[in-house]
């Protein structure tokens, strides 16, 4: 502020008391003595850099709110970004749901204890997480007494969906009770594409991973 605010600030101060007196009076009396036309310029010229001011002041708080709008939705921004990129980082099944995942297992396979089904896993190349859910599900199937065969990886065929099981004709409702199993506790999908096989083999199911997947904070496995 100039020393010529200042000055005019003390004389506000000196003639403040004429602001009560000015409505009776026009403004030309302050405690027996007339106000100067200089004094009322003063004061008019003090109003307008004080409202000056105001202004300028709504205005720089104007553009910190909308900065810090702008910077707040950034941030949500990025936290999004983090948590998707969060998602396609590995996460094994939290030890709760692989009881329950393990003990299911178990149950389905003393039902078909007579004719002991086996499961054969694979997956597509060029991702190695489908590498950790097959080797994942593989664990779980040995932990539950399974015969499995962890085929390894195979090349891109005339499937392209996320998730293939491949099984006899004959072996249908056996395939339809194994998915209800593991669809719910580790890997979510709506749906999966059935290949029925022309030829009875000793592989009563084949899983076949072919999507990129997701992890959710307790390790069950989506697909993009």
């Amino acid at each position: 502020m100039t020393l010529e605010t200042c000055h005019n600030i003390s004389l506000m101060i000196l003639i403040v008391g004429a602001i009560a007196t000015a409505i009776g009076t026009g403004g030309t009396v302050y405690f027996g003595k007339k106000i100067s036309q200089s004094e009322k310029n003063a004061l008019k010229k003090l109003d307008k850099e004080f409202s000056s001011e105001k202004e300028q002041s709504q205005e720089k708080i104007s553009i910190l709110e909308d900065t810090i709008s702008r910077q707040s939705q950034e941030i949500l921004s990025q936290e999004e970004k983090l948590k998707e990129l969060q998602k396609e980082i590995y996460k094994p099944l939290k030890e709760d749901r692989q009881k329950k995942l393990i003990a299911g297992l178990k149950a389905l396979r003393q039902e078909y204890s007579t004719i002991s089904p086996s499961i054969r896993i694979r997956y597509e190349k060029g991702n190695s997480l489908r590498a950790n859910i097959g080797s994942d599900l593989k664990k779980y199937l040995q932990e539950a007494e399974w015969n499995v065969d962890f085929g390894g990886r195979v090349t891109f065929d005339e499937v392209s969906h996320a998730f293939v099981f491949k099984f006899h004709s004959d072996d249908t409702l056996f395939a339809e009770k194994f998915y209800n199993i593991i669809a719910p506790l580790f890997i979510n999908i709506d749906q999966f594409v059935i290949s029925k096989s022309k030829k009875k083999s000793n592989v009563s199911l084949e899983v076949i991973i072919y999507g990129d997947p997701l992890f959710d904070d307790s390790g069950v496995v989506t697909f993009k």
